[in-house]
């Protein structure tokens, strides 16, 4: 089990590789890049990839190997996922492993628009995160979560620009902040729960709802917590979807430091290691700003399902 010196050590890798990526990224010439399309995506944003995609993965991987050896860490990057049957991943037998996404929101970066990070979590082998680095390339915004207190009931730690963040705390009159992923804004069931969502905003004493459906998945979960109140939940479905593994992990590790909700959408600790599937469908995510958001959001889905049931 690692000791809190450990993981501030390995946070600090983790920095080094966001930051590296993340300049990449920044300064790459947007003319020269060429958008492709993998076969292994279930929506638009998840089918879409780019050379920077693969540089970036090939930078942090370089950049985690030293600690890979060192810890017996294994790694999970979005773009080299499928070298291994699901089953047989290297994450299912070594003690932790990197979760690397290199460029989530490869749709708004294609677009010239916020909304892309590079993102990249420590996990353990039963799927806890224990730290979680995101870099913002489009603000140059670091953000660090290490959470100790997961093994060693010790405090956890939330930065933000390498200083100690704080979340904001509501004030009156505020709207309900709601982000939603773009492809669940195109879904037939959209209209109702963005209704759902003015209504829970109406009884918990928030002026209306503002939306925000523009982001990847990463960065959704960053300006959620960037703004209270707030939430970002993608609901459970049957077919495969609904993010990967690298599209939460590190998040799940800020929001936990930091204080916020973060589950599935059943109120259970996302499932960040499971033996068959890297997809998060089977039990969605949700993030919120305080409890009461979040069990109203479990309460809209619950009556959506049952709908959807009959």
């Amino acid at each position: 089990m690692m000791n809190r010196q450990q993981l501030q050590q390995l946070m600090t890798v983790a920095t080094d590789a966001a930051y590296q990526a993340g300049q990449y990224i920044a300064n790459v010439d947007r003319r020269s890049i060429a958008v492709m399309t993998k076969a292994e995506g279930y929506s638009a944003a998840s089918q879409v990839v780019t050379q920077v995609d693969l540089t970036c993965e090939a930078m942090i991987l370089k950049a985690l190997q030293p600690s890979m050896a060192a810890f017996d860490i294994a790694f999970l990057g979005e773009e080299s996922a499928s070298d291994y049957a699901i089953a047989e991943h290297p994450r299912l037998s070594k003690p932790y492993f990197w979760c690397v996404d290199p460029l989530d929101g490869t749709l708004p970066f294609t677009e010239n628009v916020p909304g892309y990070a590079v993102s990249i979590a420590l996990v353990s082998r039963n799927g806890e995160p224990l730290l979680g680095v995101v870099y913002d390339p489009v603000s140059a915004t670091l953000y660090q979560g290490m959470n100790p207190a997961v093994a060693l009931g010790e405090p956890a730690l939330l930065l933000r620009q390498r200083k100690t963040w704080r979340l904001a705390k509501e004030q009156a009159q505020q709207p309900l902040s709601v982000f939603f992923d773009r492809s669940f804004t195109a879904q037939d069931e959209f209209p109702a729960i963005k209704g759902a969502m003015s209504d829970i905003a109406a009884a918990l004493g928030y002026a209306g709802i503002k939306c925000f459906d523009q982001a990847g998945s990463v960065m959704n979960a960053v300006n959620m917590l960037e703004r209270a109140p707030a939430c970002y939940f993608k609901f459970p479905r049957a077919k495969p979807g609904g993010g990967s593994l690298w599209d939460v992990a590190a998040t799940a590790a800020l929001a936990s430091a930091g204080g916020a909700w973060v589950s599935d959408m059943d109120g259970q600790p996302l499932q960040l290691n499971a033996s068959d599937t890297l997809l998060m469908n089977r039990r969605g995510a949700l993030y919120a700003s305080n409890e009461a958001i979040a069990r109203q959001v479990m309460l809209v889905y619950q009556q959506h399902r049952q709908s959807a049931a009959k």
